[in-house]
């Protein structure tokens, strides 16, 4: 569909996509409020954290490969498979008799997951028009704020009145919902690429080299010390890998991660931003909690009252950030004002004392869920205006590997400048036994160590063009 062409009957179109966005959004909150319970039933805790660990991996490997295959097979089809394969793995999940399977089965969730998340947003993004897209980019990504409110209650109520299966049954009349919706009311849109062939060698270079990535991230001062032979081992051959990768990816001919999109500026200043920006959100919804039930002494409720306000103001900024866009058509002073919120909020938690008063951690938790909703809306108009429609799908799913990485890879900075502070080699698991103002200490070292991310984004920020949004066709 060309940038000219009117898009018709978009609430039904809108609803549908979120309907099943929604779906992936809010497993995976709800699933954190009730793992606790699952893994006491199912005697696991001492793999409490694989089920995690194992769905970000292999949603992480979906995002990218699945945006490349839509290329060829189209996106819905390739949609209305991620569904499948998300509604199998609930099924499985909620019959899940031991940890082991339940582990199992998370992965076959993420991978479907994975798929809703990516294939969501290249399908909005390709129907609309290059200018509208941000409004409607900024729309889905308040799904995940919605999911957040609801997902942790949800789980909770469902866990306590019939039991913790029913959270993973839930998904599927919602699912088959959203898959007939997707079907019928969702316009049919050609393959971009259908005589393109799958880059199988990539695909599995790439898994190859997430999975050692991922378990070395995992394991990591938990299991084993930071600097150890097997965590320097495992990083060591993902880093390996990845250069394989790299090559293998040079020479095929319709590539999963075309290496020559990194040659483009926009593109590159838009992956650095999503990562750094997506690293400060998971600083404040890791520390910000932790800070209040720990330091403060509050009750979880009361790190609610701080956390809610933030993915509020996150819903509020991305539709906002989405409209002025569509009505301006710029995006690069919109990215830098998305990174000055961000900047005013950190700089307030680098303040934080046990004497400081909740109001101030909400007002910083507005400001840091206000600066995030502005960001990938922005970042996503930016990158995908610098190319044709054809790349939509690989640099979609692109920034939203680079969101995931920007999680993955820094948080467990964070945990060492935490374990640094606290003299502990390995990663503490009840805080609540550490004295407040020692780490009231460790935990403003972190938002220290955040303020320098926060400069270093407006720095690459500020090496955007203020380009004018232009229309473009399929074929441009």
């Amino acid at each position: 569909m060309s940038d000219a062409e009117p898009v018709r009957n978009v609430p039904m179109i809108m609803g549908s996509v979120m309907l099943g966005l929604f779906l992936s959004a809010m497993d995976g909150t709800i699933v954190s409020t009730v793992m606790p319970t699952i893994a006491h039933q199912l005697q696991g805790m001492d793999l409490y954290v694989w089920p995690f660990t194992v769905y970000m991996l292999a949603s992480t490997v979906a995002i990218i490969i699945f945006g490349k295959i839509s290329d060829i097979f189209g996106r819905k089809p390739v949609y209305l498979l991620g569904i499948g394969i998300f509604l199998a793995g609930s099924m499985l999940s909620g019959l899940s008799a031991t940890m082991s399977e339940m582990i199992l089965c998370r992965g076959i969730q993420g991978v479907g997951g994975g798929i809703i998340v990516a294939i969501s947003f290249v399908m909005v993004s390709e129907i609309f028009p290059v200018w509208e897209r941000g409004k409607y980019l900024g729309i889905l990504a308040s799904v995940f704020g919605i999911a957040s409110i609801i997902g942790p209650i949800l789980g909770g109520v469902i866990t306590e009145t019939i039991g913790w299966p029913w959270v993973f049954y839930l998904n599927i009349p919602i699912g088959l919902l959203s898959a007939v919706l997707i079907k019928t009311k969702f316009p049919n849109m050609p393959a971009v690429s259908p005589s393109g062939d799958i880059d199988y060698r990539g695909i599995i270079c790439f898994i190859a080299l997430m999975i050692p990535l991922f378990l070395g991230l995992s394991l990591a001062g938990v299991v084993y010390p930071w600097v150890s032979l097997e965590i320097i081992g495992l990083l060591g051959l993902s880093v390996l890998l990845l250069f394989i990768f790299i090559r293998i990816e040079r020479n095929a001919r319709h590539p999963i991660l075309p290496i020559d999109l990194y040659k483009n500026r926009v593109f590159q200043i838009s992956m650095g931003a999503v990562f750094l920006g997506n690293s400060l959100f998971y600083a404040g919804i890791i520390y910000l909690p932790l800070f209040v039930q720990d330091v403060i002494k509050t009750t979880a409720s009361g790190a609610g009252l701080v956390i809610t306000p933030m993915i509020i103001s996150l819903i509020l900024s991305a539709n906002i950030t989405g409209r002025l866009i569509a009505r301006t058509r710029r995006y690069k002073y919109l990215a830098l004002s998305g990174f000055l919120f961000l900047g005013i909020a950190i700089s307030i938690l680098t303040m934080v004392r046990i004497d400081t008063p909740i109001t101030v951690l909400i007002l910083a938790s507005i400001l840091l869920g206000y600066g995030m909703g502005v960001m990938f809306p922005t970042f996503s108009v930016a990158a995908q205006n610098a190319f044709s429609v054809k790349e939509i799908g690989v640099i979609t799913s692109s920034l939203q590997f680079s969101q995931n990485m920007g999680a993955t890879l820094i948080t467990p900075l964070f945990g060492i400048i935490i374990s640094t502070a606290l003299n502990s080699s390995k990663k503490l698991t009840d805080y609540s036994l550490v004295p407040a103002d020692l780490l009231s200490h460790a935990i403003s070292l972190v938002f220290d160590a955040c303020l320098g991310i926060v400069i270093l984004a407006i720095l690459v920020t500020l090496l955007l063009k203020n380009d004018l949004i232009a229309p473009r066709s399929p074929q441009a």
